[in-house]
């Protein structure tokens, strides 16, 4: 979706991807361009096996006083991507039980019952910093 918005010239300046999982205990490092008429940073990661389980950061805006900022940080936190009515990920043998949302529900934190497999759902960091 980030890679049309760019071509479409929506605001999008660069997209950035991993090569692959992170697994537990690792982490990833992607680089990519910030300038002032692009100044907020957006990241998404899906939290496998479940492709309706995500990470996410907003609107991280880089400008501040007019100065680029020598960088940001904070916490992931589990979120339900409200495309998806299961409360599990279900293998394809299962794929009867796994019901699309329609419609389509707000992007919000996982909620913390018997089935919570994100203890506090704060499953990551993210540290954003300046290169040059």
């Amino acid at each position: 979706m980030a890679r049309n918005l760019r071509s479409q010239r929506h605001g999008v300046l660069h997209v950035a991807a991993a090569n692959g999982p992170t697994l537990p205990g690792k982490y990833t490092t992607l680089s990519y361009p910030v300038d002032c008429s692009h100044p907020f940073i957006m990241m998404l990661g899906m939290i496998a096996p479940s492709p309706n389980w995500i990470v996410q950061t907003n609107n991280r805006n880089m400008l501040r006083d007019v100065k680029f900022v020598a960088g940001d940080f904070g916490t992931l936190i589990a979120s339900d991507a409200g495309t998806d009515d299961g409360q599990e990920f279900t293998i394809p043998a299962d794929a009867s039980f796994d019901k699309p949302s329609e419609p389509q529900k707000n992007i919000a934190p996982l909620v913390e019952d018997e089935a919570d497999r994100f203890e506090r759902r704060i499953v990551g960091k993210f540290l954003i910093q300046r290169i040059r």
